[in-house]
């Protein structure tokens, strides 16, 4: 006899739980075609390709994704001043 074991992990995301970033339309795509947020990063000296797709956001640096992090959390600078 053969027995197979399957291990789960311990993860339970939703589409809505994930942020895909990237400067790639085709991981883009997928995301948004997936449910997922969409960020995509464009530096402001890149040369704007045709076509695309359309993202949640864009950013033109990559440690601008924390912002955009906190905009889907719904916490802003202010919010965070203010406590």
């Amino acid at each position: 006899t053969t027995t197979t074991t399957t291990t789960t992990l311990p993860l339970a995301l939703s589409s809505t739980m994930v942020v895909v970033v990237s400067d790639r339309d085709e991981y883009l795509k997928t995301a948004r075609d997936l449910g997922m947020y969409t960020c995509r990063v464009r530096p402001t000296n890149a040369i704007r390709r045709g076509g695309g797709v359309s993202t949640h956001f864009t950013i033109d640096d990559i440690s601008k994704v924390e912002d955009v992090v906190n905009e889907i959390n719904g916490i802003s600078f202010n919010t965070v001043l203010t406590r």
